[in-house]
């Protein structure tokens, strides 16, 4: 009960800070009490919409599927990893990426800390393998905690230059993607880990255990091309 509760105080976490940003943002531009309002309320209407589409896909054991083509990256995970590059290329991105200091998006990755618990949870329980936690091959907690301190010595007490903080933008990317193989290959693969069926329970299909491919490690991602991308427009900024 305990992971189950770990992922949708995450999945609540991870929409709060989003919805603060939208505020932040829409204050910092100065439209009016009515105009935030309104778009903090489509923010939640999106939001709500892909919680809701995530939860419709996994109850109709549509992704509960082992066999190729894969049907969970395709029918959750690319099109978070469209919505993202969509919005970057966008000309609303610009709005955001002006206002939202850039130390935010490093202290945001400390969230990945949890979420590796909660994975680690999973493994416990019998419904995840040990290859995708800090037990086998999984980075993620010394990854964020770094990128935390990175964020932190870089724009709270200017002690490191700015392109380290640039960089370890790629390394969490790198940390991201080698955990999304890893569950690939447990999971469609398992003859690569000289096993004959795969690694990860039919009981990871349900919610909210789907939220970690379609809201945790997709914001991740977000935030991570988020800095890369204001780096690159904005660095004279902060």
């Amino acid at each position: 009960m305990w992971v189950q509760i770990s992922f949708s105080l995450l999945v609540i976490y991870v929409g709060v800070c989003f919805y603060k940003a939208v505020d932040y943002v829409h204050k910092k531009e100065g439209l009016s009490s009515k105009e935030i309002s309104k778009k903090k309320k489509r923010f939640l209407g999106i939001f709500a919409g892909w919680l809701l589409y995530t939860a419709g896909i996994t109850f109709s054991g549509i992704i509960a599927d082992f066999s190729l083509p894969p049907k969970m990256p395709l029918l959750i995970i690319l099109p978070t990893f469209i919505s993202i590059a969509w919005f970057l290329k966008s000309d609303a991105s610009d709005l955001y990426l002006k206002h939202i200091p850039k130390q935010y998006a490093y202290y945001y990755q400390g969230f990945r800390v949890p979420v590796e618990l909660s994975i680690y949870g999973l493994y416990l329980l019998g419904i995840g393998p040990v290859h995708v936690t800090f037990a086998g091959y999984n980075y993620e907690i010394v990854g964020s905690i770094l990128i935390v301190l990175v964020g932190l010595g870089v724009y709270q007490f200017s002690v490191l230059p700015q392109v380290i903080a640039y960089v370890i933008n790629y390394i969490g990317l790198a940390l991201l993607a080698i955990i999304v193989a890893i569950f690939m290959i447990c999971g469609f693969f398992p003859e690569f880990l000289g096993q004959s069926s795969p690694l990860i329970s039919y009981d990871f299909f349900s919610v909210p255990y789907t939220y970690l491919a379609s809201v945790l490690m997709p914001s991740a991602v977000f935030v991570h091309c988020f800095s890369i991308v204001q780096y690159h427009k904005f660095k004279d900024l902060f």
